[in-house]
């Protein structure tokens, strides 16, 4: 079976999930699998073609989930946690972990809590959310950054969790320039590191009143270098 000729068709398989225009020995290479390991499994199912690739699909789907609780803890870190709305030191009202009230927020909050939660009452201060609304509007929020971070970055899903987080984070805030998403997808990770930084809100944040991103950003670029290392080591 000459399978580097007749790779399975994946495309509509992994619809979805960023990956489907990914080559079969290549997904093999993420998987970790050689070829022996994919021999065995093809015997194993006695060479029904669907069954492996329900098999391959489903190591993927596991390799590829995000963990949604750690990112949160992650971001708490840089964005608080409030039930309440505050002001987020720039005038805009925010709730929850960093959620910005804009014009699309009213019809969010009634897609996600229905007649649970009052939006006017919300924003005026007089009902706040309970934990769980608190996490379930963080929830809606990562999924609609972990989109565009997807976007962004072809093969976001075949990086380590570490540069995942790194990228969503940085793409949560809006700090990620498009010289240095080109540097990232073209996999010059150091150059991308010093590309990154370079942003006249991290060189003066002091005086713009929001140090607190040099600490979120230097983490950012702390994990571009650690993925740089990690490559050069390993080739």
């Amino acid at each position: 079976m000459n399978w580097y000729k007749n790779a399975f068709n994946f495309k509509n398989f992994f619809k979805g999930v960023g990956i489907s225009t990914l080559s079969l020995p290549f997904i093999l290479i993420l998987l970790n699998m050689s070829n022996q390991d994919f021999l065995d499994l093809w015997n194993k199912f006695n060479g029904d073609e669907q069954a492996v690739k329900q098999e391959l699909a489903k190591a993927l789907e596991e390799k590829v989930k995000f963990n949604y609780e750690d990112f949160s803890k992650h971001l708490k870190r840089y964005e608080g946690f409030k039930n309440g709305v505050y002001d987020d030191g720039r005038g805009n009202k925010t709730i929850g972990i960093g959620h910005m009230l804009t014009s699309d927020s009213k019809n969010i909050f009634q897609q996600l809590f229905g007649n649970t939660v009052n939006y006017d009452a919300v924003v005026s201060g007089k009902q706040q959310l309970t934990n769980q609304q608190v996490q379930t509007l963080a929830n809606y929020d990562i999924d609609k950054h972990l989109n565009r971070a997807r976007k962004s970055f072809p093969k976001f899903n075949t990086y380590p969790y570490y540069i995942q987080r790194a990228l969503l984070n940085s793409v949560y805030r809006g700090d990620t320039g498009m010289r240095t998403i080109k540097l990232i997808n073209a996999g010059k990770w150091r150059e991308a590191a010093v590309e990154y930084l370079n942003r006249h809100d991290y060189m003066n944040a002091q005086q713009l009143g929001i140090p607190g991103i040099v600490p979120r950003m230097n983490a950012n670029r702390d994990a571009f270098l650690r993925y740089a290392r990690d490559l050069e080591k390993k080739y």
